[in-house]
C-alpha cells in the first residue's frame, strides 16, 4: 500500500513537471529603454595609493542608475575598466607602471547599459610595487649559477625575467621566467660553468608594465657533484642507523629512485640524526632530495602518519666546492 503511495506521488509530480514545461509564459522586461543615461558622479576624492587609487565619489539619485564604471589606459598602452554597483561609493584602479598623472573617466550607467557622458579625474599613483622591487634586486653568482634576490613586502604577482646574452651581441634572449608572489623572493638557476656570463633581469607585472633591463657581468661558482662510490654509512653512538625491513642508510645514495631506495630508520622519535662518510675532505656547497613517491610534497622526511611509523628518508645528492 506504500509502494502505491509513493509511486502515484512520483507520478503526479512528473505530470507538474511536464505542465510547467508546456506553460508559454513571455518574458516581462521591466527595463526602460527610452530612459536616459543617469547622472554623473560627483564630489570624486581621490586617494593615491601604490599602482594606483581609490576614487571616492557621490552617486547621482537616479532611480535608473545600475552601476559606476571608471576606464583608464596605462603606459604600457593596455586600456582597463572597473565597475561598481550602485550600493557603494568607492572605486579602485590600478596597474599603473609609474608615478606619472593619469586620466580616469567615471561613467554612471543604466539600467538599459545608457552611458553618461565621462567625468574626467585626475590620478597620480603612488610608486608601484613593481619600481620599488626592482630598487632591492640583487643579481649575483652562485654556486653552478646566478642568484637573484629581491623584497616584495606587498606580496604582488610578479615575473622575474632572465636574460643572457649568449652571443654576445648585445642581444639579451630569455633564459626563463621565475613567478612570484613571495615578499622575500631568493631563487637560483643552476647548470652553468664557471665562464663569465652577460645577464639581463626585469621584472614584469599582471598589467604588464615592465622595468629597464638590470645587466650584469656574473661568473658563476665552481662545484661539482660527489662521487658516490666513495660514500659509506658509519654506524656512531646517537645516531639512528637501524632500520626496518629491507631500507638501510645505504639505499639513500646507491643511485636508485622511487619506494625501493629508501632508508627507514626502526624509531620514529623525532630528532634523529645518521651519519655519513663522503671518502674525502670536501666544502659542501647545496645537498639536492628527491621526495617520496608516496607523498610527491611531504618534503624530505615524511610526516608521522601514526604512533609507531619510521622515518624514511630520500634518495640525495650532494654538491661541493
Amino acid at each position: 500500500m506504500m509502494k502505491r503511495k509513493y509511486q502515484l506521488l512520483i507520478g503526479v509530480l512528473l505530470l507538474l513537471v511536464a505542465f510547467s514545461c508546456n506553460r508559454n509564459e513571455e518574458y516581462i522586461d521591466y527595463t526602460d529603454a527610452n530612459a536616459p543615461a543617469p547622472g554623473q558622479v560627483s564630489n570624486v576624492t581621490v586617494i593615491p595609493k601604490s599602482g594606483g587609487a581609490h576614487l571616492v565619489y557621490k552617486i547621482p539619485k537616479d532611480p535608473n542608475l545600475r552601476y559606476v564604471k571608471a576606464v583608464w589606459e596605462t603606459a604600457s598602452g593596455s586600456k582597463w575598466e572597473v565597475k561598481a554597483s550602485y550600493y557603494t561609493d568607492t572605486l579602485k584602479v590600478e596597474g599603473f607602471g609609474d608615478t606619472n598623472e593619469y586620466d580616469v573617466k567615471l561613467y554612471s550607467v543604466g539600467k538599459n547599459e545608457k552611458e553618461s557622458e565621462p567625468l574626467v579625474v585626475k590620478v597620480k599613483p603612488l610608486q608601484p610595487v613593481i619600481q620599488s622591487a626592482y630598487e632591492s634586486l640583487q643579481v649575483a653568482g652562485t654556486f653552478g649559477g646566478i642568484n637573484v634576490k629581491l623584497q616584495n613586502p606587498e606580496r604582488a604577482s610578479l615575473a622575474v625575467v632572465i636574460m643572457q646574452d649568449t652571443l654576445n651581441n648585445g642581444n639579451y634572449a630569455e633564459l626563463t621566467t621565475y613567478y612570484t608572489a613571495a615578499d622575500n623572493v631568493n631563487f637560483s638557476i643552476r647548470g652553468m660553468d664557471t665562464t663569465e656570463k652577460k645577464i639581463a633581469v626585469l621584472l614584469r607585472d599582471r598589467w604588464n608594465n615592465k622595468t629597464i633591463q638590470k645587466k650584469s657581468n656574473i661568473k658563476p661558482w665552481f662545484e661539482k657533484l660527489i662521487d658516490k662510490v666513495s660514500w659509506r654509512a658509519l654506524e656512531l653512538p646517537g645516531d639512528n642507523f637501524e632500520f626496518v625491513e629491507t631500507y638501510p642508510l645505504r639505499k639513500i645514495f646507491d643511485g636508485g629512485f622511487g619506494y625501493c631506495c629508501l632508508f627507514a630508520t626502526r624509531t620514529y622519535q623525532l630528532p634523529q640524526t645518521f651519519t655519513i662518510d663522503l671518502g674525502k675532505p670536501v666544502a659542501i656547497s647545496r645537498m639536492r632530495m628527491w621526495p617520496h613517491l608516496d607523498a610527491a610534497y611531504g618534503g624530505p622526511i615524511q610526516k608521522i602518519l601514526k604512533s609507531g611509523d619510521p622515518i624514511r628518508l630520500i634518495p640525495m645528492e650532494i654538491m661541493w666546492t
